[in-house]
């Protein structure tokens, strides 16, 4: 991420000493070009996300309409693609693992936080999550290739089982596949399968006007 790039943070915060501290960090982080938007209910936090495009959130853990990682966990079922920093006034280890573990990518104690803490958390927080939905991207394309990798050998097989005769086009009328059962009934040979055509196994008086068209 640029030094340079401009950041939507939304602050989901109620306590009015918490948030113009925090403004003041972000209006020091000389490094984090930001825009902050507040609001003070998990509620209202909600109908932004469904209109509005956030690059990073800041989430207190105690709401007066959500307390705990009960807040944490409606947030991230609502946007599970967006960075949480997770912002609470109890140091407490056990809790921020949970946080993390239900998709926290941060976990700050108040009375600790300064600039330095708060741009460091919030930048991380944004490449880690992009990290995440890259690694996301790639396991589904991985699954998607493989899943059509089954479904290839799934029909090479059955088509090698049937007594019909079976092959298969591209979208440009290329031959991609003949079963070994039209090598048998034709006696063609199937080295040159890739190049063999449907019609060289008719006898010239037998291919009419139509069958001529599928060569």
């Amino acid at each position: 991420m640029s030094n340079t790039a401009h950041i939507r943070i939304l602050l989901i915060e109620d306590n009015p000493g918490d948030v113009r501290l925090l403004r003041e960090f972000l209006k020091d982080a000389t490094r984090l070009r930001s825009e902050t938007t507040q609001v003070e209910r998990l509620a209202a936090a909600a109908a932004l996300l469904s209109t509005e495009r956030f690059d990073v959130v800041l989430l207190d853990l105690s709401l007066p309409d959500a307390a705990g990682l009960q807040a944490l966990q409606h947030l991230h079922s609502l946007a599970p693609a967006l960075p949480i920093v997770v912002l609470t006034g109890l140091d407490d280890e056990e809790t921020a693992l949970r946080a993390v573990q239900e998709g926290a990518q941060d976990f700050l104690v108040k009375g600790r936080v300064d600039t330095p803490i708060l741009t460091r958390s919030i930048r991380y927080a944004i490449e880690r999550k992009r990290t995440e939905e890259m690694e996301r991207q790639l396991d589904k394309a991985h699954a998607a290739r493989a899943e059509a990798e089954v479904g290839e050998s799934r029909f090479r097989g059955l088509a090698e089982a049937i007594p019909q005769l079976v092959w298969e086009f591209a979208a440009g009328g290329e031959i991609e596949y003949i079963s070994a059962r039209w090598f048998e009934y034709t006696g063609q040979d199937p080295t040159g399968a890739t190049a063999v055509s449907l019609l060289s196994a008719i006898h010239p008086d037998d291919v009419g006007p139509t069958l001529a068209r599928w060569d």
